[in-house]
């Protein structure tokens, strides 16, 4: 059975269709660059619209069983990759999900270590969520 999985990014000038899992994960990549700098600057504004283009990616990884493609993603230079990536990724392989965000949550990151020990504590608490599957 055949699947057609159309998802709609939206971005500062246009609407962009998701039409492949490398482009997904590409736009996953760069939404989760552009959000990390948010956090750090304070737009949240776009922020928001990065935040909702990263679930939309991963709700277009979810539903292609594209999830396993996020694993490039855990050793990225950008930590804010890392921690996105991560997060999702527990989903799959919830060991290597969780060794990659108790680094971040260890290092000196900032708020991405902050975010990272939220995050596990909700994931060993059992009520973390992964919006990208009801999306």
């Amino acid at each position: 059975m055949f699947i057609m999985v159309c998802v709609t990014l939206r971005n500062e000038s246009d609407m962009k269709t998701i039409k492949s899992q490398e482009e997904a994960l590409r736009l996953f990549e760069e939404n989760s660059i552009k959000q990390a700098q948010t956090l750090e600057t304070g737009n949240y504004k776009l922020g928001n619209r990065c935040f909702d283009n990263k679930i939309k990616c991963l709700s277009y990884l979810y539903k292609t069983n594209g999830m396993g493609m996020l694993e490039q993603l855990l050793s990225h230079e950008d930590v804010g990759v890392r921690e996105s990536a991560s997060y999702a990724y527990l989903s799959v392989c919830p060991q290597k999900g969780e060794e990659v965000l108790s680094e971040i949550a260890n290092g000196n990151y900032g708020i991405h270590s902050f975010n990272a020990e939220m995050i596990l504590k909700e994931w060993k608490n059992g009520e973390l969520k992964f919006i990208f599957m009801d999306d």
